[in-house]
């Protein structure tokens, strides 16, 4: 049983999930609130063979976005990798340089501009 990847954000849901189809090639599914509204009830898509779901805090929550959770792609494609940790980068913060390491030949971790971090290693 796999666990599952489930994100929350203050009415970013949609804007983020066309940013990660966008960086990660693929589709969403998404059900808004109500016709008129952006608001997310539940989304998802597929990411490099994981399920991820998305949804907007109901009102009256406070969203507090942390350090917690660390979000990890390993591959063995370099260019794959490399093409990633940019464009996951763009908007948002770069915390370590793709460079190479004592256990990899390329290693980066990214903030993205949704505050989510990202760790991306080059398995070898």
């Amino acid at each position: 049983m796999p666990v599952q990847i489930y994100f929350n954000f203050d009415h970013q849901s949609f804007e983020v999930m066309k940013f990660y189809a966008d960086v990660f090639n693929t589709t969403y599914d998404v059900m808004f609130a109500n016709e008129q509204s952006t608001q997310v009830l539940h989304g998802s898509m597929n990411l490099l063979g994981s399920h991820v779901s998305f949804s907007d805090i109901p009102e009256g929550y406070d969203l507090v976005i942390g350090n917690h959770i660390t979000l990890s792609i390993n591959t063995t494609d370099l260019e794959q990798l490399t093409t990633l940790y940019h464009r996951l980068s763009e908007g948002g913060t770069i915390l370590t340089p793709l460079g190479p390491t004592f256990w990899s030949e390329a290693y980066g971790i990214v903030v993205d501009k949704f505050k989510t971090v990202w760790q991306l290693n080059l398995d070898k």
